[in-house]
């Protein structure tokens, strides 16, 4: 059993320890050719987009997510 502290806690060494690979990845996603940023507003949507995709990919980065864990991501984004 985690406490919500424990995860609270944890979710921010995540954040800490993935800040360099999270960096990466939004310029690989920029890199990609995918966004044509000159026909972009000057707004927040297109960097919390590319943002959301990069959590996204380095989600299972170093290792895939166990079948419980799978479980538990599609619950937590039937929240929104």
């Amino acid at each position: 059993m985690q406490t919500r502290d424990q995860v609270i806690w944890r979710v921010e060494e995540l954040m800490d320890t993935f800040r360099a690979s999270l960096v990466a990845e939004i310029d690989r996603l920029l890199a990609s050719g995918a966004i044509n940023l000159a026909a972009c507003d000057n707004d927040f949507y297109v960097p919390r987009l590319v943002y959301a995709q990069a959590l996204r990919n380095i989600a299972t980065q170093n290792s895939p997510l166990p079948q419980e864990g799978k479980a538990l991501a599609r619950d937590l984004a039937r929240l929104y």
